[in-house]
Order: structure tokens, then sequence, then C-alpha cells
């Protein structure tokens, strides 16, 4: 990259991990949902237990909602923009309790986010660099970087050139 941070795999990992915390956690509640809304419903006949379908139900609703955040975060993670959103995503993906194996996946995902949080910034800031380059500059043939107009050997990659192409 052109502001000399290098590109790792841990945003990328953590989309995966928040990806695949929200695929287990979203047929839970889904489950959960339909499942114990059933047996509430059934259950309000039975007296001081009137609300406990409809409480189960919100609880479903609250979770599915969970995880579909948790779901948007690993897709924005894997695309490195959005950090804030991703972040938000892989803590509530820490609240999923879909067979608890999704808030570990959250809790991996959350770490790795955080040690990657440059990543984010470093393309934002790459692509607003990209966009403002001077008409003085020319990328350079091997590697793509942004050189100076008058340069006869790229400072990146060191390819030597006599004319640009």
């Amino acid at each position: 990259m052109e502001n000399g941070t290098n590109r790792t795999g841990m945003p990328t990992a953590a989309g995966i991990l928040l990806i695949l915390s929200a695929l287990i956690s979203l047929p839970f509640w889904l489950v959960f949902g339909f499942f114990f809304g059933a047996i509430g419903a059934g259950m309000s006949m039975i007296p001081g237990f009137g609300g406990a379908g409809g409480l189960l139900m919100i609880c479903s609703t609250i979770g599915i909602i969970i995880s579909i955040v948790v779901l948007l975060g690993g897709v924005f993670a894997l695309k490195r923009s959005h950090w804030g959103f991703t972040l938000i995503g892989s803590i509530f993906g820490l609240f999923t309790i879909g067979f608890y194996i999704s808030s570990i996946l959250s809790l991996i995902a959350l770490i790795l986010l955080i040690v990657s949080k440059n990543e984010f910034n470093s393309a934002r800031m790459q692509t607003t660099h990209t966009n403002q380059t001077n008409t003085s500059d020319r990328r350079c043939p091997n590697c793509g970087r942004v050189i100076p107009m008058d340069a006869n050997v790229c400072p990146y990659c060191g390819k030597k050139f006599e004319e640009f192409s």
C-alpha cells in the first residue's frame, strides 16, 4: 500500500467469522421464535402464563435483528469498509447465543478487527489519495503505484524504465 501499511487477511477472516456467526445464530432464533412461540401460545391458556408467547416472540425478533446486524458487519469486514459498523456487528455477535459458538466466533472476529483497524483506514486513505493525484504524477507500469513523472526508477518496486509506456 502507498502509506506503508501491509494488507493482512485479518479483516477477511473476521468477516468470514462474523458471517458464520450470523448463519449459525439466525436459524437458532428463527426456530426459537416459532417453536417456543407456539408453546407460549399454548401456555397462554394456563393461568399466570398469559404473556409467555408474546415475550418469546419479542426475544426471537430481537435475536433475528441482532443476527442481521452481525451478518452486515461481516460483509463490511470483507469489503474493508465501515469499520465502526463492523465493530458494532462483532460486538452484537457476542450476544447472539446461537449454540454459544456464535459468541466465540464473534469474539475472535472482534479481536481481529481491533488489531486490523488501520487496514480499514488505509483503504479509505488510498482511495482518497488516488483521487487527488497530481497531474505531474504517473503510475508505475509494474506495481501500479503513483510515482513522479520524471522518475527513472520506481521508488516502491525498483522497476527501471527509460520511457513511460
